[in-house]
């Protein structure tokens, strides 16, 4: 008996990859790999493997939200590498656009609960 041979779906391979490699920094943020040893896959391998993950699932969106969303995310993420790569460490404190931040750089809606 042969085994059944799936068809490949691009959208659900590229969203199963986004998530690996956010697992990845993540695991490689936790470990200790990342700064105790000097390891630097995360800014020089995963950020931009998630940018173009997220450039590539702009390609196979099912809505014009979805694809909203990962042409947002994929601009966030070449904005982050690029900070990365310029060791530019400003953290903003939300964001996502309209949001707007307290002088103690928390937002609006974290700021009322």
């Amino acid at each position: 008996m042969s085994p059944e041979i799936k068809a490949f779906n691009d959208r659900d391979y590229t969203r199963d990859s986004i998530l690996k490699q956010i697992v990845l920094v993540e695991l490689h943020g936790k470990d200790g790999s990342a700064v105790d040893a000097g390891c630097a896959c995360i800014e020089t391998k995963h950020t931009y493997m998630l940018e173009g993950l997220f450039e590539e699932a702009v390609g196979f969106a099912l809505s014009q939200k979805e694809r909203d969303f990962y042409t947002w995310t994929s601009e966030l993420m070449r904005v982050l590498r690029k900070k990365i790569d310029t060791e530019d460490y400003v953290i903003p404190c939300n964001p996502v656009p309209g949001h707007t931040c307290s002088p103690m750089r928390v937002s609006h809606a974290e700021s009322h609960s």
